[in-house]
Order: C-alpha cells, then sequence, then structure tokens
C-alpha cells in the first residue's frame, strides 16, 4: 500500500480527508504544513503525510482554494453537461475523471481533448 500507484487511486479521498480534517473550507492557500494522518481502506489503514497539495487533478484546485474553487469547478461541469451527446458520453466522462483524478491541470493536452469533446457538434 506503500507504493505511488496506490496513492494516485486514493487522490480524491486523499485531497478531501486532508481538506475537511486539516485546513478546512478555505483550503491550504499554499500554508506550509506537515502532518501523519490515517485514512481507512477496506485493505486496511492507509498512512500518509499531509501536504498542501497533492497528484493533482481538478481536485487540487478544491484542496488548495476550498469553497473558492467551486465556481470554478461547477463551470467545467455545466460546460460538460451542455456539451454531451450519445457519441461521446463514455470519453467526455472518461476524459472529466482523469482531470478530476490524476495529472497536472495545466496539462494543455487534457484540455485540448476536454474543449474538444465539449464544443463538438454533435452527430446527426
Amino acid at each position: 500500500m506503500n507504493e505511488g500507484a496506490f496513492k494516485r487511486i486514493l487522490n480524491i479521498p486523499i485531497s478531501i480527508n486532508n481538506l475537511v480534517n486539516y485546513y478546512g473550507p478555505l483550503g491550504s492557500f499554499g500554508v506550509e504544513e506537515s502532518h501523519n494522518a490515517k485514512l481507512w481502506t477496506p485493505i486496511g489503514d492507509y498512512e500518509y503525510t499531509v501536504s498542501n497539495r497533492n497528484l493533482g487533478g481538478f481536485i487540487e484546485y478544491l484542496l488548495m482554494y476550498g469553497i473558492f474553487s467551486i465556481p470554478f469547478i461547477s463551470w467545467v461541469a455545466f460546460k460538460l453537461y451542455r456539451g454531451l451527446n450519445n457519441s461521446s458520453i463514455t470519453l467526455l466522462v472518461f476524459t472529466f475523471f482523469i482531470l478530476l483524478q490524476d495529472g497536472s491541470t495545466s496539462n494543455p493536452l487534457s484540455w485540448f481533448t476536454l474543449f474538444i469533446l465539449i464544443y463538438q457538434k454533435p452527430e446527426k
């Protein structure tokens, strides 16, 4: 459980746990703190070090900026909802969850893929 892949799987729960239990609703805002924490999982407790950043994705905006990130995340979710069509719904949802879960939010390929899927014309 101490491998990096397991931490990537738990990226969202770790970020939410850090926000709720250590930083509060306003987020970390770059505060340099370090705590030891445990997160319950079905296969045992996962021990990790709390920090003001995690492994990336949209969830990191929530960790860093707390409630101030909700308008941005809501805007992206709304645009995704409006951009849905039957032919690309699976790819669009998959892309959104990959962006939410992992990777740098400044990665241009992720944004390009997301916006192409949002703004493509529906098939007739």
